[in-house]
């Protein structure tokens, strides 16, 4: 009956007290000693009842998971806002430099890279050079200086009196540059006037004779530069001999200058340049010069250009005529380069650079065969040196044999060779030898 009891209160069922007690009585006497049988465990038991009372478990806690996710998507928030961040600086640098600095970037004259930028913040003492510093490579400077020619003028169309400008030009020793000034065709005053506006400090340039001309005597060929219409400048008289002249002309708060050629195609005006510095470097152009030296032992006269002589009519042919070969007076040929005079009983000569390059001058000086009976006491053959006579040969006369010269030219810059007496002498075998 007991047991009968127990199963009965068990599977809900209302027991019945044969003693006639209480019934809520035994029931709750029952409950007080009633120790439940432990549950069954189940597979997933556990995660079942996390989710249904929402209490952490330890490792089975699913929430460990979900927090490495947000700090894995807060992460790649992160460098995606700075990858934007920085785009946005790349793409808009231009503008964020010119807030810095203080220009308009809309100006295309304060256009700069931002490298340029960078370097034209440091400080004037480059001594000290960071490891950041030297990681950046630095701009090629800009030219201190701009052509003659891309100065506005007052007057741009081209006159008459106007001046030319040329790509290139050739001096009198042969020396070609890229870019020249000349002289219109009026052989008085050309000029140009070019509007400065006080903005530049310095014009430089050089002076040259034009290589064509080179044989020429120019009575008043003359450069001038005038500034607000005072003479600054003016160049020597460019004829015949002369010696490239180079200039540096102060033009600091200058508004209006004049540049006046005098003297036509005579003068080459030639690496013509004008800035906002003090002083100008760099802006030669001069290339193909001819010094002279000839490769091997000797040369022939005929071999060395030169830079002046006597002759005006025909310039570049010079004041001395060179033959393929001379007979003198005895009757005996000579087959090598012979040299000759252009006109009679005057001074033909022709003066060539030598810049010292050779040691002695050798040959022979002969009475053109032609002329073999004639009387001369005035007829001779000169040598100069650095525009000293060092050689003089005996007059060239009827009965007067050969004549042969060695004269020591050690260290001599400039050369020149004189017939007097036209076509009654030739000189043969000239040589300048090393």
């Amino acid at each position: 009956m007991e047991n009968t009891q127990k199963l009965g209160s068990q599977s809900g069922a209302v027991p019945q007290s044969d003693a006639g007690g209480s019934v809520q009585e035994s029931i709750a006497a029952e409950r007080s000693s009633y120790i439940p049988p432990a549950p069954l465990k189940q597979p997933g038991g556990s995660e079942r009842r996390q989710r249904e009372s929402g209490i952490s478990q330890g490792e089975d806690e699913p929430h460990s998971g979900n927090v490495r996710g947000m700090i894995a998507a807060a992460l790649l928030g992160i460098a995606l806002g700075l990858i934007l961040i920085l785009a946005g600086l790349f793409l808009f640098r231009d503008r964020i430099e010119s807030l810095i600095n203080g220009y308009d970037v809309t100006d295309p004259s304060n256009v700069v890279s931002s490298s340029t930028a960078v370097n034209s913040s440091r400080p004037a003492d480059d001594s000290v050079i960071s490891d950041s510093d030297a990681s950046v490579e630095n701009p090629a400077p800009a030219a201190q200086f701009i052509s003659l020619k891309e100065i506005e003028k007052v007057n741009p169309e081209v006159t008459p009196t106007s001046l030319v400008y040329l790509d290139s030009a050739r001096d009198n020793f042969g020396t070609t540059y890229k870019n020249a000034i000349a002289g219109g065709t009026s052989e008085m005053e050309n000029a140009d006037e070019y509007i400065l506006d006080g903005k530049y400090r310095s014009i430089a340039g050089r002076v040259v004779m034009n290589y064509d001309k080179r044989a020429n005597v120019g009575k008043d060929t003359y450069v001038r530069i005038y500034g607000d219409g005072k003479l600054l400048w003016e160049s020597g008289r460019v004829t015949r001999g002369f010696v490239p002249q180079d200039f540096q002309v102060n033009i600091t708060g200058v508004s209006r200058m004049k540049l006046t050629i005098q003297g036509c195609n005579f003068i080459r005006l030639v690496d013509c340049v004008i800035s906002e510095e003090e002083t100008i470097t760099g802006n030669s152009t001069a290339e193909g010069i001819i010094d002279n030296i000839v490769s091997g032992d000797h040369a022939e006269i005929s071999e060395i250009d030169w830079y002046s002589s006597s002759m005006q009519l025909s310039p570049s042919e010079g004041g001395l005529v060179f033959y393929g070969n001379a007979v003198d007076n005895n009757g005996t040929v000579y087959n090598s380069t012979a040299i000759g005079g252009r006109a009679a009983d005057t001074e033909n000569w022709n003066s060539y650079k030598i810049s010292g390059a050779y040691s002695s001058i050798t040959g022979k000086v002969i009475l053109n065969n032609a002329y073999s009976d004639v009387v001369s006491e005035s007829t001779r053959f000169r040598i100069y040196a650095d525009g000293e006579v060092v050689y003089e040969s005996q007059p060239v006369t009827a009965g007067r044999g050969p004549q042969e010269f060695n004269v020591n030219l050690k260290g001599v810059e400039d050369l020149r060779l004189e017939v007097f007496g036209a076509n009654y002498m030739r000189v043969v075998d000239c040589t300048l030898n090393k």
